[in-house]
């Protein structure tokens, strides 16, 4: 089980009863929300396969795990959440979510909460898939499969110091993970980002943030957007193919790019507007229709990139290795003046 770096939740190990809801056993609970309320901090509710018919408020430091997360099933019966995690150091893993024709959000965890782990669940037909509001900080999002939720998969607002890591998020209407107003110094890694209408999109202020080794594909919008003075972010190892737009950065600077694989993306590999002070090092740019390209932008520092448009690797006379790689754009030109001969292994 994968737990956030920063911390681990408190009630890890320690001594508590397990509460048992469905299955056969003599008095098992027939409702999540009935064991919970019988719970004591440091317990564990169990669930059984089955359908559950409820919205799961989680007010105590425990546990929650059902049995099969394809055959653990909560439906929500309408209102802003099937499940809402109302205190700190939570354990939550092992369901299927299932929002109702209403449209509710899958997980909410309120605001100030922290130290809470979300893992191994199935997430789907919500509004947003997990929403973390402002204040919260330290929850680890890890191994859920979030798919088909009407907004965005993974939504933060002003929330901090969270690990969203080795998730499969796809076909969602808005994008796979949106850190929004002030969201700082959150670690997304080895996440599979496809076939939302946008792959990840950092706004409003959001800052400090590592976005690494993720494979981001088949968006109808941009594989990264990354715009509202979103500054001193690093994007590192992520293989981003096959969207409209690899990455996109717009009113935003002092980004760290590097060594990431950019290709087959419908328009720009990186697009660069209103932005500078960002440094693009060692990624690949392969079979985009415009590998990179900037408006109104200066200070930017593009070194050691590979190319498959630049002379040196069209052509093999020595003479032509030594030209640097023009990047064209407005109001100036921009020189990758290293270009790789070979590309980067991502």
């Amino acid at each position: 089980m994968k737990i956030n770096k920063y911390s681990v939740p408190s009630n890890i190990g320690e001594d508590g009863i397990i509460l048992y809801v469905g299955g056969s056993g003599a008095g098992n609970y027939t409702t999540i929300q009935e064991a919970i309320g019988n719970a004591t901090a440091g317990d564990t509710v169990f669930v059984y396969s089955g359908t559950y018919n409820e919205n799961v408020n989680i007010p105590k430091r425990i546990n929650v795990i059902g049995e099969d997360k394809n055959t653990t099933i909560i439906e929500g019966v309408g209102g802003d959440s099937v499940i809402i995690i109302l205190i700190t150091d939570v354990v939550f893993e092992g369901f299927t979510i299932q929002g109702d024709s209403g449209g509710q959000d899958g997980i909410q965890i309120v605001s100030l909460m922290q130290d809470i782990l979300i893992n191994d669940n199935i997430i789907q037909d919500c509004a947003y898939g997990i929403w973390l509001p402002a204040g919260t900080e330290r929850i680890t999002i890890t191994s859920n499969y979030i798919k088909n939720n009407e907004y965005t998969g993974i939504r933060l607002g002003e929330s901090d110091k969270n690990d969203i890591i080795d998730n499969i998020i796809e076909n969602n209407g808005d994008w796979g993970i949106s850190l929004q107003a002030l969201s700082k110094t959150n670690y997304i890694s080895k996440n599979t980002i496809s076939g939302n209408n946008g792959g990840i999109n950092l706004a409003g202020a959001s800052e400090e943030n590592e976005i690494m080794n993720n494979t981001i594909f088949d968006n109808d919008l941009e594989g990264l957007l990354i715009e509202g003075l979103s500054t001193s972010n690093t994007i590192e190892g992520n293989n981003i193919n096959n969207n409209f737009a690899g990455i996109k950065l717009t009113s935003s600077g002092q980004n760290i790019i590097h060594r990431n694989n950019l290709e087959s993306n419908t328009m720009e590999g990186l697009l660069i507007e209103s932005s500078g002070s960002n440094i693009i090092t060692q990624n690949n740019f392969i079979d985009n229709q415009r590998n990179a390209k900037y408006r109104l932008s200066s200070r930017n520092s593009w070194e050691e990139n590979y190319w498959d448009t630049w002379i040196g690797v069209i052509f093999e006379s020595p003479i032509f290795q030594n030209f640097p790689k023009i990047i064209k754009g407005i109001p100036f030109i921009n020189i990758d003046s290293n270009p790789a001969l070979e590309p980067y292994d991502i």
